[in-house]
């Protein structure tokens, strides 16, 4: 490559050793090492030129090369890392924050703007949006059910600009925490629970269920106070007296009616 030329008469010299340049006894000035514009992107120097008369004569004139850069950079995805996993709470509400995301790219111009894309089952159900700088995050467009569907495995795309273009991949996991959204269901509360008068202790197993998880789903068991009835954590219902058929053929616990023979 020639990054600069010029007639000299005789001598020709540059006033720096240790820089990636050379120029020979035209003046054709040459690049003799690696450039990197990464790593520097301007270089100063003086040439100098001197006739081979009796006096010589010296001339010198200051140099200024810029580098230009060259896509030769590929974008560097630095959050989310890859194989990582992301908790992100069920919702129902659309632009909720999922992750932060951040890219660089050491290139300049096109060559350093990003363009991000997601892929992967259920991808539709989040976007990127860009911030400042190098960063971004990414939101949920659509509803995120646990009970439903509780994991994502998502990439992100990372594509500059340049010519020709770089990219990076990296896929991580959305994992879709419980929370509260579902009531307990009794299965069996409307079944009539026949019993014998004088009876006393179990005399009936409620049935329950939780679709969340953790303490979300974990069922405690009451019943109307003032009654002659208790239930455990089991949901097992006993009966703290007995019932005389004379007197009372039937009580309501609640929803269940209980017949006496």
């Amino acid at each position: 490559k020639q990054w600069y030329q010029r007639r000299v008469a005789i001598t020709a010299g540059l006033s720096q050793t240790n820089i990636p340049f050379n120029i020979n006894m035209e003046g054709v000035i040459s690049v003799t090492g690696d450039i990197d514009r990464e790593q520097r992107d301007t270089y100063r120097f003086d040439v100098r030129a001197q006739d081979n008369g009796a006096n010589p004569f010296l001339t010198t004139e200051s140099v200024e090369i810029i580098i230009t850069d060259e896509n030769d950079n590929p974008p560097v995805i630095l959050k989310p890392t890859s194989n990582s996993v992301v908790p992100m709470v069920e919702t129902k509400v659309k632009g909720h924050y999922v992750t932060e995301v951040e890219i660089t790219d050491k290139d300049e111009g096109d060559n350093a703007k990003i363009d991000v894309t997601l892929s992967g089952p259920g991808s539709d159900l989040f976007s990127y949006v860009k911030e400042s700088g190098s960063l971004g995050k990414i939101v949920n467009e659509g509803v995120l059910d646990r009970e439903t569907k509780d994991e994502y495995q998502i990439k992100i795309l990372a594509k500059d600009r340049g010519t020709p273009q770089k990219e990076a991949e990296i896929q991580f996991t959305i994992r879709i925490t419980d929370a509260n959204d579902n009531t307990p269901t009794i299965t069996n509360c409307g079944d009539v629970i026949t019993i014998r008068e004088n009876e006393v202790g179990a005399i009936f197993t409620v049935t329950a269920s939780d679709n969340d998880i953790g303490a979300n789903g974990k069922i405690t068991y009451s019943v109307t106070p003032g009654t002659h009835f208790t239930v455990d954590d089991k949901g097992v219902l006993n009966t703290t007296v007995g019932y005389d058929y004379k007197k009372e053929k039937s009580t309501d616990c609640d929803s269940a009616l209980i017949p006496l023979l």
